[in-house]
């Protein structure tokens, strides 16, 4: 039962660019009234679960191409389930009344996940000035809020594409007309300029104040076409992120708060990917879908085979990745985020506090959330991070070691240049050092292989980019620099682990084409034993579970079959780190677990076997990442939810030390 409670005029807080961090919260937008619990869960259903308050806003009534005539009584609340038999119904069913179906399926999901009756109270939410929403808060859980904007959904024929000529401009003075679903809180359409999409998206963010906005892939992997769709993907997935974006970095400048973390989720293509939720998770998020899909009429679409593969996987678009934490040249460490396309820092002190976070900006444009972090040669720390407009591989660097951040940032091209889709598709970049001290940058690029681009001997500038080959890359490769001073570089694959290695120090890489892996479903991570054999950790495809390649021999031969650590559930790869120093080092993973938190495992004695997994608490947002400071302890961190930076660090410096406990940074 829905009731119609007030009328809510939205205006966006002033906030300051020093303000501290606001509560939690997270919001988000997508396309269609399934997008968020097929594409963004289980992080969702985390959220909501930790008791963070949760705004779904949905731009198009997901309508599709019904036009036909209303079935049934216009004043029923029922939904009527059109045949399954493998055909369209289109004609079956009003335009009106699908949308009013897919908001009780969206509603009905909602409810499931917060574990409540499925009551709402509703009211018509001003957003343009004159232009309403339609806004439904959960009443057993009132932190659960859905906001339906009712604009058309592309595929329709009267009104195809409207948010796609809504973003582009493509047609002169083009508006689009928002839908009255049945039984709804409008009462008359309302009618949506770019201008007034991004705006009304504004307000939104106002509204809900949220400290981090998840949205749908802005740019999907050209390598996977579906259907005769442009954008590789529907086109209202693609637009609406667009569109979010635009509207996320116009708020961000509007109020100067600079703590939002921006998150996009892959689409449709998931489906192709390797399975990365455990079953546990699966069997989850389809509870979720089975909640929704009794009131969404499209028979035929929400049984399909695609609709089955969805709920088995969930894949950011740029993850956070494990590498931005950095040491300065006196063992301090520096910590690095991304929010609002803007780089953060945090710095530890020498007595082993923490200060900021500190604003250095942005390269010209947004950073995508993937950084990486490495020491120069001569002890100054470099940041190497993605562009998101231009796709360029950026650098900022110290002045002097353990000193002041550059003004300016340096641009390293891309390797892909050139080639307008392509360039578009290049990952974020890692980082690795040579025996003689040069940095060496490793990137997924346009084709799907590894390009390469190295500091040069003498001048100490990079060289241009250099294409290692490989093909079918699924995420950012990982590299280390082995005991001896070879580089080794790992990179995942749909069906298996991808290596190449330098023969030598300062040298060409070689391919290993027969490397031990399971089937992985993460990008990999590298650890380096205490005795200097390296490990490489990854998710397993199918059961999620951390898997690791051992090498049995330094510098030499794998073992054959893999170890699997299990693991508590989540998804990416684990951060590592070894220490302490000397005889007692061991490996340490951390995982962002199913839960949101972060557990940790680590080996029993040096170069053994891992022990079981801890859940060490907390809540966050991306991957975790782990460092050795100047005191020999190691120092996990991970990003709250708020926007803090969060440090955990070890009691004491050996091997089994425990962990003291979550410190918010920055509150």
């Amino acid at each position: 039962m829905t009731l119609v409670t007030s009328l809510v005029a939205v205006m966006p807080p002033a906030v300051g660019a020093d303000a501290p961090p606001r509560a939690t919260a997270f919001v988000n937008v997508v396309a269609h009234e399934d997008d968020d619990i097929l594409f963004m869960n289980p992080d969702v259903v985390a959220g909501i679960r930790a008791g963070v308050p949760t705004t779904s806003i949905f731009l198009t009534a997901g309508e599709n191409a019904f036009n036909g005539s209303t079935s049934g009584d216009p004043a029923s609340p029922y939904c009527p389930k059109l045949p399954d038999d493998g055909t369209n119904h289109f004609g079956d069913l009003s335009r009106e009344r699908y949308a009013q179906c897919r908001q009780r399926a969206s509603q009905a999901a909602y409810a499931q996940m917060a574990g409540v009756d499925n009551v709402w109270d509703g009211a018509l939410i001003d957003v343009t000035g004159g232009g309403f929403a339609e806004q439904y808060t959960l009443r057993g859980k009132p932190s659960i809020k859905l906001v339906f904007l009712d604009l058309p959904e592309d595929g329709d024929s009267a009104n195809c594409c409207s948010l796609y000529h809504l973003y582009f401009g493509d047609q002169a003075n083009f508006v689009a007309h928002t839908l009255v679903p049945t039984n709804g809180l409008t009462t008359q359409s309302y009618s949506y300029d770019r201008a007034h999409m991004i705006n009304a998206l504004v307000a939104l963010y106002g509204m809900f104040a949220p400290t981090a906005v998840r949205v749908q892939d802005t740019n999907p992997d050209a390598r996977v076409q579906i259907g005769e769709w442009i954008f590789h993907d529907h086109t209202d997935h693609v637009v609406a992120a667009r569109l979010a974006t635009e509207a996320l970095r116009n708020y961000t400048q509007q109020t100067g708060y600079n703590r939002i973390s921006l998150e996009e989720f892959r689409d449709y293509n998931i489906a192709w990917a390797p399975v990365n939720l455990t079953p546990a998770a699966r069997a989850d998020k389809n509870a979720t879908f089975q909640a929704y899909k009794p009131l969404d009429p499209a028979s035929w679409e929400v049984n399909g085979e695609l609709y089955t593969d969805l709920p088995n996987r969930m894949y950011y678009r740029w993850p956070t990745g494990t590498n931005w934490v950095g040491h300065d040249q006196d063992g301090r460490l520096e910590a690095f985020a991304v929010r609002g396309g803007r780089l953060l820092n945090w710095s530890q002190t020498s007595t082993g506090t923490w200060t900021g976070p500190v604003d250095r900006g942005t390269p010209g444009g947004p950073l995508e959330p993937g950084l990486a972090v490495a020491s120069e040669h001569d002890g100054r720390l470099s940041v190497f991070g993605r562009r998101a407009d231009t796709a360029a591989i950026v650098e900022l660097s110290q002045t002097a070691p353990n000193g002041a951040w550059a003004t300016s940032w340096t641009s390293l091209g891309n390797p892909n240049a050139g080639d307008a889709a392509g360039e578009q598709q290049v990952g974020t970049p890692i980082v690795a050092k040579n025996g003689d001290g040069r940095l060496e940058i490793f990137i997924r690029n346009g084709g799907g292989g590894v390009s390469t681009s190295f500091q040069q001997s003498g001048s100490w500038a990079f060289s241009g980019w250099y294409d290692m080959h490989g093909s079918d890359i699924q995420e950012d490769p990982a590299a280390v620099t082995t005991n001896s001073g070879r580089i080794e570089l790992f990179a995942s694959t749909k069906t298996k682990m991808l290596h190449w290695y330098q023969p030598s120090p300062n040298n060409g890489f070689n391919v290993d084409s027969s490397f031990p892996s399971a089937v992985p479903a993460s990008g990999p991570t590298v650890s380096v034993n205490q005795d200097g054999r390296l490990q490489v950790f990854y998710r397993q495809a199918d059961s999620a579970s951390v898997a690791v390649s051992v090498q049995a021999v330094v510098d030499a031969w794998w073992q054959q079959t893999p170890v699997v650590l299990g693991g508590q559930a989540g998804v990416g790869p684990p951060a590592l780190v070894t220490a302490p120093a000397g005889t007692d080092g061991r490996v340490l993973a951390f995982t962002r677990n199913g839960a949101g938190g972060v557990s940790s495992t680590r080996q029993t004695a040096a170069n053994g076997a891992f022990g079981s997994w801890i859940d060490l608490g907390g809540f966050f947002v991306g991957s975790p990442t782990a460092a050795v400071d100047s005191s020999g302890a190691v120092v996990l961190l991970s990003m709250g939810a708020g926007g803090q930076l969060a440090v955990n660090k070890q009691t004491a410096a050996v091997g089994d030390g425990p962990f003291g406990g979550w410190q918010l940074i920055g509150s």
